[in-house]
């Protein structure tokens, strides 16, 4: 449990700094879609406030959803 946790805050980071390999690579994590309490919102959604399309398109694509989770506002809109 500890190591996929630790792996979906490798996730968290690299969406949030925007690093579509690393994210690419990273999709192997089963929890794609977590829900970071700290954030309030997951990988997903933080892809979408940057207006990130690529990361946003790999997230969609391991499955990722914003369910459950306030989008807030989008960059670059």
């Amino acid at each position: 449990r500890a190591m996929e946790e630790f792996k979906a805050l490798q996730l968290f980071d690299a969406v949030c700094l925007r690093h579509a390999d690393s994210v690419s690579l990273l999709l192997g994590v089963p929890q794609v879609t977590a829900y970071d309490a700290k954030c309030g919102h997951n990988a997903l959604v933080i892809a979408i406030r940057n207006g990130d399309q690529k990361i946003i398109s790999l997230l969609q694509a391991a499955g990722a959803t914003v369910v459950g989770c306030a989008v807030g506002s989008i960059a670059n809109v």
